[in-house]
């Protein structure tokens, strides 16, 4: 079988850890199906599967090997249900280790991608990128109004802020070239606005508290944040660690070993950032759409402001490269429908 690359270590022989692992998901499957038995059914946390499904779904996109991506979902189930057995060792209660199960599989899963899938985890961003998570933050601040009744603190963060949003607005209508320093403060600005949705998101995805007043709309919601959510754990986690190594802790407050951590993801960050720049009018593109989506919703309320910022996150790569194939499209019928000039050389002039 072809060799697959795990982390740093090679696998020559994967027909023995499919094995292993399979052997052990029964057992681990058997002990959960106790649980189940044991307990009420209602105790299941339901909304966790469209929050599995989400994160196997990127997850499945992100691997290049099926098998190597059963061997790490099954390692996750595995785990996690050695962990419910250990955490609640000293409870007879099933519902409780029922209910907790989901969750610690989800972060071990996370956990694991996020780890051997690092690269992929760090997608290449642009100027449009940033230019359109900045629109989001000037959307979820007035949406929010988080500026009204804000202590000093908050305003100076929405200060500090501002000036990033107007940096990034600069360079994505202007041809400014893209230098190391731009590309690593734009890069930061990008991770620190993720990670902040992030765990908005997480929290507000756990207390949902937004009501139509219609009872299928509002679940529907709700199974469509999990599913989002579940999408992007992978990369919630590694902008998460991309930001969190600049903030100093006790045992590392500015060293030696602190700033070379620092230098070293000062690199991931430039080198993930394109330097191709952003055309102008796929800039304007993505402003008008998002502004017009952003307002609609301002106005009419349809989605929570966070679901409604993650899906145009997702889908607005997708407007670029439609817009992208029309503009092809009409240029080759504009050369097909041009008339042919026989040529002709300069002595054959009348």
């Amino acid at each position: 079988m072809k060799e697959i690359k795990l982390g740093n270590f090679t696998i020559k022989d994967i027909n023995g850890a499919v094995i292993i692992c399979v052997a052990f998901c029964l057992v681990s499957l058997g002990y959960l199906v106790f649980l189940i038995f044991q307990a009420d059914f209602y105790v299941l946390p339901f909304l966790t599967i469209p929050l599995i499904c989400g994160l196997i779904t990127e997850n499945k996109r992100l691997s290049d090997h099926w098998t190597f991506f059963v061997i790490k979902l099954m390692f996750a189930f595995i785990l996690s249900s050695f962990l419910v057995f250990i955490i609640n060792l000293d409870s007879f209660n099933a519902a409780e280790k029922i209910r907790n199960w989901p969750y610690i599989f989800i972060v071990i899963f996370a956990f694991i991608s996020a780890i051997f899938y690092e690269k992929k985890a760090t997608p290449r961003i642009t100027e449009g990128v940033t230019l359109l998570q900045s629109i989001a933050v000037i959307y979820l601040v007035l949406q929010t109004g988080f500026f009204i009744g804000s202590n000093y603190f908050m305003i100076s963060a929405l200060g500090i802020g501002i000036v990033f949003i107007v940096f990034s607005f600069y360079n994505a209508f202007s041809s400014h070239r893209l230098t190391k320093r731009t590309r690593l403060i734009l890069s930061v600005w990008s991770s620190i606005v993720m990670s902040i949705f992030s765990l908005v998101y997480i929290y507000r995805v756990y207390h949902f508290q937004y009501f139509t007043g219609i009872y299928s709309i509002d679940y529907f919601i709700n199974i469509l944040q999990h599913f989002l959510l579940g999408i992007s754990l992978v990369y919630i986690i590694q902008n998460l660690r991309m930001v969190a190594v600049y903030v100093p802790s006790k045992n590392s407050f500015f060293d030696k070993d602190h700033l070379t951590r620092i230098a070293r993801m000062n690199k991931l960050h430039i080198g993930r950032f394109s330097l191709e720049q952003v055309r102008i009018k796929d800039s304007l593109l993505l402003s008008m759409v998002s502004v017009v989506v952003f307002s609609a919703n301002y106005i009419f309320n349809f989605l929570p402001e966070l679901t409604l910022i993650w899906i145009v996150f997702w889908t607005a790569p997708f407007l670029i490269a439609i817009k992208d194939r029309v503009s092809i499209k009409a240029a080759r019928e504009r050369n097909s429908s041009k008339p042919v000039v026989p040529n002709s050389s300069p002595g054959m002039n009348p």
